[in-house]
């Protein structure tokens, strides 16, 4: 009859280590919030040391050597604004396949996520790996995000890189980046990120307005010819 009560003992056990696994979970992932602002508001010499304790922060080994993760979105974003900061090539390209792995581990649990989606094809862009998975990001981005502001700033930063390389594009994908150029334009959390990018570089405006074949109110947006 003892072994009976050993159950009860055993599921309350169980989750009092999952409210304390989650408990520390969440000081962790205000730690590393914290750590990105003071790297955003702040930059200095320490920005990616910063960075890096905040990744610390959102991964850490378990018993068993098992690593845990915390918010692999915000893990991944901290790995690509880490990889972008970087004069290593080598070390860039590092970073950037370990925020691929978290973007695509957050996906697993929000597949309808898009701004995760545009994120993936921004990393895949950055790695030079234009293949069938760089296509199908985009293109899940925009299915599940065509009026998600914060995806159409990512999708119109991706088209810029791409525009400023030279690339060439088919008329599917142009389509796409100008549904979220015009969005983003129009909605007032997008508006003023795509217009700061494009008044940086003309060249890129240009192009957006060589795309727009007819009259549209994005043309005036524009400033078009």
């Amino acid at each position: 009859m003892k072994i009976f009560w050993l159950i009860p003992l055993c599921i309350l056990m169980f989750f009092i280590k999952i409210s304390v696994e989650n408990f520390d979970d969440a000081k962790r992932e205000q730690r590393a919030v914290a750590l990105w602002m003071s790297a955003q508001d702040n930059p200095d010499e320490n920005t990616n040391a910063k960075i890096r304790l905040a990744i610390e922060n959102l991964s850490y080994s378990q018993l068993f050597d098992k690593t845990r993760v915390v918010n692999p979105t915000l893990l991944a974003d901290l790995y690509y604004t880490l990889a972008n900061s970087q004069h290593d090539v080598g070390k860039s390209q590092e970073y950037n396949q370990q925020a691929k792995l978290n973007y695509l581990h957050a996906l697993k649990n929000t597949p309808t996520k898009s701004t995760n989606w545009a994120s993936l094809a921004m990393v895949k862009w950055d790695l030079q790996e234009i293949d069938e998975d760089y296509l199908r990001y985009i293109m899940n981005a925009h299915r599940y995000g065509q009026h998600e502001p914060r995806t159409h700033i990512k999708l119109v930063q991706l088209s810029a890189k791409i525009i400023a390389n030279d690339f060439t594009m088919s008329s599917n994908l142009e389509a796409i980046f100008l549904h979220h150029l015009n969005f983003g334009i129009t909605h007032s959390k997008s508006r003023s990120d795509i217009l700061e990018d494009l008044n940086m570089d003309s060249s890129i405006r240009n192009k957006y307005c060589s795309w727009i074949k007819e009259k549209h109110s994005i043309k005036a947006k524009l400033k078009c010819a």
